[in-house]
């Protein structure tokens, strides 16, 4: 995944910045940018920036065209006791949990997800992130995860099974290049442990007014625009969440019957 530039540029002009700066040529025009030591500090600064409010965005708002469903599998990782009869793994590109099957009650705990449900399968809007390609897989001992050997579990126990494995679970390493191997050149991306689903438009919308309101703090001769881009962003979340609300009340309305369509009461 990389920037999308045009977006920051845009936020860049909303927050004052672009006008400031244009002499100097700091509008990004492609990651090439990266590169350019004139470039190189705002490439940088916009790309942090841009990653952890997309983050942010994700998490606040339950996307409709960001949702997955998938069955979670249960930990053996330490755990306190959270008071639930079940210990589940969050998936692994969870952003933001929406609702378990059945409507069953569950709290997040870190990575974990903790329900009295047997057979947990969740909803949930996903980030995008992906398996490094870097990754291979190879058994882990609960000894060595215990010892912090390894602090990523890409997918654990078998696919046909609800508990892990008590003896090994499968986790994600360096992989082992040798001499002979073909190196492999790979293009350059922002971020590229991460392949995000397209969303719908009110989330770039948002994400565009928050990074600009962001931005906004830089500009010193405007010290009340931030304030008045985050009133904007908040006002395009409200209107993504009634979006989402309508689109689930619609879902749970019941359908009338035949009766009831053509107004004839079966009362007797």
């Amino acid at each position: 995944m990389n920037m999308n530039l045009n977006m920051v540029n845009r936020a860049m002009y909303f927050a004052g910045l672009l006008q400031e700066t244009e002499s100097v040529g700091m509008e990004l025009h492609s990651t090439d940018d990266k590169d350019n030591p004139d470039k190189k500090y705002w490439y940088d600064f916009c790309k942090a920036l841009y990653f952890s409010t997309f983050l942010e965005a994700l998490s606040e708002v339950p996307w409709t065209m960001g949702r997955r469903r998938k069955r979670l599998l249960r930990t053996m990782l330490p755990h306190g006791d959270s008071g639930f009869l079940y210990t589940y793994n969050l998936p692994y590109d969870c952003a933001r949990p929406v609702e378990l099957s059945g409507h069953s009650p569950y709290i997040i705990e870190g990575k974990f997800l903790c329900t009295d449900a047997a057979e947990a399968e969740l909803l949930y809007v996903s980030d995008g992130r992906i398996i490094p390609r870097d990754a291979f897989f190879e058994r882990v001992t609960i000894t060595e995860l215990a010892e912090g050997k390894y602090d990523l579990i890409l997918s654990p126990g078998f696919v046909d099974e609800w508990d892990i494995p008590v003896d090994f679970m499968i986790a994600g390493g360096p992989k082992d290049i040798t001499d002979d191997a073909e190196e492999v050149i790979r293009p350059y991306e922002d971020y590229p442990d991460y392949s995000p689903p397209r969303y719908e438009p009110k989330f770039d919308e948002y994400l565009e007014m928050m990074i600009a309101a962001k931005f906004a703090v830089k500009n010193t001769q405007q010290p009340r625009l931030h304030d008045t881009l985050m009133q904007k962003a908040m006002l395009i979340k409200q209107e993504a969440v009634n979006s989402t609300r309508s689109i689930t009340a619609d879902k749970d309305k019941p359908s009338k019957d035949w009766a009831d369509r053509l107004g004839i009461s079966l009362d007797f």
